[in-house]
Parts: C-alpha cells; structure tokens; sequence
C-alpha cells in the first residue's frame, strides 16, 4: 500500500485495550477517510509499528469518532474514537470500504495529530 500522507502523523491513546500489553500511545500515519457499510465513514491509519492482538499482527487501525464528531475532526484535532484492529488478510487503502468482517473492536481511545516537533 502507498501511503501519501506520511506527514499526517497522529498519536493514538488506547484506554484499556483488548488484549494488549505494549506500548501507549501508539504513532500512527494518515491513510485517509473511507466508507464503511451503513453510510458510515471511517479515519484509516498505517501504524509506524504493528502490534500484535487476537493472535494476529495489526499494522492498520480504522478510528471513528464517538461522540457524534464529524469524521474530518478525526484527522485535523483531538478527538474521542473507536479503535478497530483491521485484519491482514483485509488490508485497506485510500479508495477501500471497510467492513466489519474485517475488522476488529479493540477500544476506545484519543487520537491527536502530531506537529512537526511534537514528540
């Protein structure tokens, strides 16, 4: 997959997630925004490292807002949101819509974006 947005970084706060002991926050880079099933749109995201969940390597997330945000503010400023693991054999791009057969619910969390110089 060819990611065009290295420069939309985000950093992901995980508040008790499914089965999952390593590192918090996670970086993350911008994919983009894509349709999901049910009219619904989803923020997707590359992780600068995969991680491992459900017996499998996640190297893509899918990130909703919660509180009934518009999905733009998902990209551009903090922001509440579902996390789902996207499943490998499920791989996403820019132009995909997701379903929840390939997804996976891993928790709720914060993302941010990160500015050049933040760490």
């Amino acid at each position: 997959m060819t990611n065009n947005n290295q420069n939309n970084k985000h950093c992901i706060e995980i508040y008790e997630p499914e089965d999952y002991d390593g590192p918090i926050p996670l970086c993350a880079f911008s994919v983009g925004i894509i349709d999901g099933p049910e009219r619904t749109k989803a923020y997707l995201l590359e992780l600068a490292e995969p991680l491992t969940i459900e017996a499998f390597t996640c190297t893509q997330l899918v990130v909703r807002p919660r509180h009934n945000d518009p999905i733009e503010r998902v990209a551009t400023s903090p922001c509440t949101v579902v996390i789902y693991c996207v499943n490998p054999e499920c791989a996403l791009d820019a132009g995909s819509e997701y379903k929840y057969t390939g997804i996976v619910n891993w928790g709720i969390g914060k993302i941010h974006p990160i500015q050049n110089g933040d760490h």
